[in-house]
């Protein structure tokens, strides 16, 4: 993982990440371990004022899963039809704002 930011605050634990920031650039991962069977709910919000910002899901074989769209809130349901650890990946690009995204 490689990313830069300035003027960060947030946090990651359990199956949540946040940031709010005056510059990102780079990229963040946070791992959500999903069992057969089972729906993982996502709740999701950002907002971008400068530069560009993607928030992808991708399953255990690196397959994108989906797409959260940025500058707005909502709700992305996945269910998995194995045990496996799905991957949370926040890019930014000389951006400025924030993500907050909460798995469950």
């Amino acid at each position: 993982m490689h990313y830069y930011f300035k003027g960060y605050r947030g946090s990651s634990g359990g199956k949540k990440i946040n940031g709010y920031y005056q510059f990102f650039d780079g990229t963040k991962i946070k791992n959500i371990v999903a069992k057969e069977g089972k729906t993982i709910i996502i709740n999701f919000t950002s907002e971008v004022q400068e530069g560009e910002l993607t928030i992808s899901i991708l399953d255990s074989s690196n397959g994108l899963v989906a797409n959260l769209e940025t500058n707005t809130t909502g709700i992305k349901e996945i269910n998995s039809d194995k045990n496996q650890k799905y991957r949370l990946v926040i890019k930014g690009t000389q951006t400025k704002g924030s993500f907050n995204v909460i798995g469950r």
